[in-house]
């Protein structure tokens, strides 16, 4: 499975970023900022939602998907840090409840703490009460076959960072299969199974794909104690998603406010290794980020400019 990502908003605004599933009808997001952008059809392809912190510019969309999301079928999983599930309560309690006995729907909040997580469930159908509460011994691993990974940062509240992985896989090579003359069938996932079976006609068919991960920082202080845990949670990743709210001449006040610069981007791209670097949050002293992008280009040179929903000719 491979997927496409893009911003909801300018990268001056609210953060929101668009994981599309490539060949599903799925969707994530990470980070919840103001979603009005996204029109209905979108709203309601999202199914994950990975929350670093509850600041009002990275949570206040969660309402308008809720309102899009009333009668699905299936659950609306959000993910963050401790303490986040009674966050998510108390959004659900905000609002009266009624006209909705028919609702299947349900919210599933999860805590991703350090050592332990936490899934509590609300019903749309029961006004929204916590229906259960349990403690998972989960790996992070999602049914929709990628892997969560996440670490603590930095921003004096609970806030977290976070790492998707998507794993190696071997998939068909379906126009060497239309020049073989060959029709799909059982056959085909006896050989993915065991190549030796036929090595020579594995080696024509088959495809090896490595595996992929995308990391999304936002919203921490640069010091000795995130550096290591930034760059081992984004080490290799294909893509990196990473605010860039100053620029070093504002260092002093990127550590007042518990923010990377351009130029602390740059660097965390390069010490781990990554494939391509996007940059968003910029303060809005600078919404255009030029200067940005220019600075982080000093550390790393695979950066790319962040896509837009609406806006970029890369499908989204």
């Amino acid at each position: 499975m491979s997927w496409s990502s893009c911003l909801v908003n300018p990268p001056g605004e609210d953060p929101a970023l668009l994981v599309s599933l490539t060949g599903t009808s799925t969707s994530f997001l990470l980070d919840c900022g103001d979603l009005r952008r996204l029109p209905l059809k979108e709203l309601l392809r999202v199914r994950r939602v990975f929350v670093t912190h509850t600041h009002i510019d990275h949570f206040v969309g969660f309402d308008w998907l809720l309102r899009a999301q009333l009668f699905v079928t299936e659950p609306l999983c959000v993910y963050g840090p401790p303490g986040f599930a009674a966050q998510v309560a108390g959004k659900l309690q905000g609002y009266a409840w009624n006209l909705v006995e028919d609702s299947v729907f349900r919210v599933e909040a999860y805590e991703l703490g350090p050592d332990r997580v936490l899934q509590q469930v609300f019903w749309c159908r029961d006004k929204f009460a916590l229906s259960s509460s349990r403690e998972l011994a989960w790996d992070g691993t999602l049914p929709e076959g990628m892997r969560l990974r996440w670490a603590s940062v930095v921003h004096g509240v609970d806030c977290l960072a976070y790492r998707l992985e998507w794993p190696a896989e071997t998939r068909v090579d379906k126009a060497a299969l239309k020049e073989l003359g060959r029709a799909p069938g059982a056959w085909l996932q006896e050989l993915k199974r065991d190549p030796s079976v036929d090595p020579e006609l594995a080696s024509r068919l088959l495809l090896s794909i490595p595996s992929r991960a995308l990391a999304y920082v936002t919203d921490t202080v640069w010091n000795k104690v995130s550096a290591k845990a930034l760059i081992e949670l984004c080490s290799g990743a294909d893509e990196l998603w990473c605010e860039a709210c100053y620029l070093h001449k504002g260092l002093e006040k990127a550590r007042h406010h518990l923010h990377m610069t351009a130029r602390q981007a740059g660097k965390l791209a390069c010490a781990a290794g990554v494939g391509k670097l996007h940059l968003f949050h910029f303060s809005r002293r600078y919404p255009e980020g030029v200067e940005h992008i220019a600075e982080a280009a000093e550390q790393f040179q695979g950066i790319s400019p962040a896509r837009t929903f609406g806006t970029s000719t890369v499908d989204c």
